[in-house]
């Protein structure tokens, strides 16, 4: 069992009686100074699964081995619920953001809250069943330093966008990591 060093500064995932869940961790961290503009820079920029970028970094900190062929099964299992229902709601949403010409905005902006809700929602489903996945992932060795899940977190990065990471896109990965190493 992993478990983070106490002289850290860093709440422990792991403890002998207790992991955090992933959707705890995921929304404890995303609400933190910038990780949300960072994620949705990401998620933009770089087509990310947001949910997916969180359980690879959660697996990693968690003492599972997250590598490409863990990223593999996960986006095997998760692409068909983000690509029908996630990314449906996401994009009702966003063009609601605008309002209609035929429909009052406090009308749209009440439906778009609705929608907004629905597709969190839509996202703890995915995250509830990664939380699962994570279960079967092998253990490793030794705890993860950050290095490790910056490199984690790359690799997931790399695979959503097909290209290397730029100096941008590396910058933002690496206060992503350091968010969620020192959760």
């Amino acid at each position: 069992m992993v478990q983070n060093e106490k002289n850290t500064g860093r709440r422990p995932l792991v403890t002998e009686s207790h992991t955090v869940p992933l959707w705890d961790y995921t929304i404890a961290v995303y609400r933190r100074s910038g990780v949300a503009a960072a994620c949705l820079e990401l998620q933009h920029s770089a087509h990310i699964d947001v949910p997916l970028f969180f359980c690879a970094g959660y697996a990693s900190l968690t003492g599972r081995r997250f590598d490409k062929t863990a990223l593999a099964w996960l986006c095997d299992i998760c692409t068909p619920w983000q690509k029908d229902i996630v990314q449906p709601l996401r994009l009702i949403r966003t063009q609601l953001k605008q309002g209609h010409e035929m429909i009052s905005r406090t009308t749209t902006e009440a439906f778009r809250t609705d929608i907004k809700s629905m597709e969190l929602g839509a996202e703890r489903i995915q995250i509830d069943l990664m939380q699962d996945l994570v279960t079967e992932l092998p253990m490793q060795q030794a705890a993860c330093s950050i290095d490790q899940l910056t490199s984690v977190l790359t690799m997931v990065v790399e695979r959503y966008s097909q290209v290397a990471a730029d100096a941008p896109t590396s910058s933002k990965i690496s206060f992503l990591a350091d968010q969620m190493y020192h959760y």
